[in-house]
């Protein structure tokens, strides 16, 4: 039984969060569920898991799912999770062997009728390998020298988001719903996952923000910001509502909507030029309409003659024009609002010669010694491993002095410098002026934050909207300091589809930029100079 949504609607609020949504997830494949923050992604799986009821619609679930939508919190011991995840399976594993020992002792006694059930049971649950399976997860996930008998809670966030993964990767037959699972892992344990997923023979449905995890994992990506492909449905005169779906990966998915963009932007540019046609032609059949003529003469009643005949034409055509701009308006589309969605970071007066140059730098136990040099206007992506210093180094560029004391080398930037942290701003934060944590960022939003943002306290925006508004004031400053451009972490707290346009706003600005990251989609593209830390 696949996961089966039929024109499902949901909302916590008078606001509908999904609306007549309807999807199809079987056997074999990996649906990936992508869309705005607070769209109802996490919603749609909990739906989908069964952990929510909709409030219209029906759900159909497959017979066994396994889920994960956050990390664990327990007081117990790692066995003891481990234990709980196995569904039982574990316990029925030792009764089993209690029976058959029993049986090994008396071989004449009479089966009993629990040895048989259990036999029929752990047959069907494939639970004759899954102490050994445990045990290989572990070691691929690298965990297999984790103390078993430690608390969860000593764990950190990393060692539980792999060994909830081994917990619910041990039951190869069932369904899996999976809410963001690469956060919290390290490189390695990110490829495992994927090599699990694609050779898994049960249902996927998932949501994540990784988008080379999207590509290599999913066979499908529902998209819940489906305006664009409900309005290309009105155009054509169909009611279409709900998500959709499109076959492949994510470079798949940005190809198929970028088409349907430029399709419904043509549509509604040829729709408005028809309403303007249309709107002229009626007003010029109301001139003709209105012609006033006084018959004293034949001449007099010729003119009227072929004045009455003109206001039956101008009414006809009237008539002909109010019916096509009715059945216009049945199957016109809204102005698109992706038109006016994008970036313009300010250009920047760029000097000739070195921006940025770094000699032997090094901090002990934090960052390896860095040597580099950095033209003005030219873009540098700093990557590597957890620990290896990006942050380190991105903050010693940016404050122009070394971060401690024991910190060797020379970091010598030629320009000032604009920082935008991999955290979310709180109020102690000097890059944020202190009145937008009451009146929001005004006018700096524009192109970045929603305009009914604009005047949002900070402290009252999502995480998302929050994310956002720190770009907003940080690009704000960036033509009146004419200053480089450092950016830890650029994609993280953000929807895929304001990171796709971010990134292309910072990749065609004309000045100098640095970013440290881990997004592999996003180190995959880069079309720029890379420093690798070590």
């Amino acid at each position: 039984m696949p996961f089966l949504l039929d024109n499902i609607s949901f909302s916590f609020t008078a606001t509908p969060l999904l609306s007549r949504v309807s999807l199809r997830c079987s056997p074999g494949q990996r649906l990936a569920v992508v869309g705005p923050n607070g769209c109802g992604k996490t919603t749609l799986l909990r739906l989908a898991a069964g952990d929510l009821e909709p409030q219209a619609g029906s759900v159909t679930q497959p017979s066994r799912a396994r889920c994960l939508f956050k990390l664990p919190e327990s007081d117990a011991s790692v066995a003891n999770y481990l234990d709980q995840q196995s569904g039982s399976i574990s316990a029925k594993l030792k009764r089993f062997e209690e029976l058959s020992g029993q049986l090994a002792d008396n071989p004449g006694a009479k089966i009993p009728e629990e040895y048989s059930l259990l036999l029929e049971e752990l047959t069907a649950l494939n639970a004759w390998d899954y102490e050994s399976t445990q045990r290989e997860l572990l070691g691929q996930f690298g965990l297999a020298d984790l103390d078993t008998s430690c608390p969860m809670r000593t764990l950190s966030p990393g060692t539980l988001a792999r060994l909830a993964l081994t917990g619910i990767l041990n039951d190869h037959d069932a369904a899996l719903v999976l809410d963001e699972p690469t956060n919290h892992l390290d490189a390695v344990s990110r490829e495992t996952l994927i090599e699990t997923l694609v050779k898994w023979p049960a249902e996927v449905l998932f949501v994540s923000h990784d988008r080379d995890f999207i590509e290599q994992v999913a066979t499908s990506v529902i998209d819940l910001d489906s305006a664009v492909w409900q309005g290309l449905a009105l155009a054509r005169g169909e009611n279409q509502q709900g998500v959709w779906e499109t076959r492949g990966g994510y470079s798949d998915y940005l190809r198929e909507k970028e088409r349907a963009r430029q399709s419904y932007q043509r549509i509604y540019e040829s729709q408005q030029e028809e309403k303007r046609k249309l709107s002229a032609h009626r007003e010029a059949s109301e001139v003709v309409g209105h012609i006033k003529f006084k018959p004293r003469t034949e001449i007099g009643a010729a003119q009227n003659f072929f004045a009455d005949r003109a206001t039956k034409v101008s009414t006809r055509r009237k008539n002909d024009d109010r019916t096509r701009l009715e059945q216009l308006s049945r199957r016109e589309v809204m102005k698109p609002r992706f038109a006016h969605f994008g970036i313009e970071i300010p250009p920047v007066h760029l000097g000739a010669g070195i921006a940025l140059s770094v000699r032997e730098a090094s901090v002990p136990g934090r960052l390896a010694v860095v040597n580099l040099e950095l033209a003005s206007g030219e873009k540098l992506l700093v990557t590597g491993p957890n620990g290896s210093g990006k942050t380190t180094l991105l903050d010693w560029i940016a404050a122009g002095a070394p971060p401690t004391d024991d910190a060797s080398g020379l970091v010598n930037c030629n320009c000032k410098t604009v920082l935008i942290g991999q955290d979310l701003p709180e109020r102690t934060d000097t890059a944020i002026p202190a009145d937008c944590w009451e009146k929001g960022v005004g006018v700096a939003g524009k192109g970045i934050l929603h305009p009914k943002f604009w005047n949002i306290p900070l402290g009252k925006l999502s995480a998302g909207n929050l994310r956002r508004a720190q770009f907003a004031l940080a690009l704000s400053r960036i033509a009146s300091q004419n200053a480089a451009l450092i950016v830890d972490e650029p994609t993280n707290y953000l929807d895929l589809d304001f990171v796709q346009v971010l990134e292309n706003a910072l990749t065609s600005w004309n000045g100098t930029l640095i970013l440290a990251s881990h997004d592999t989609w996003l180190i995959n593209h880069w079309p720029f100079a890379r420093l690798m830390l070590q």
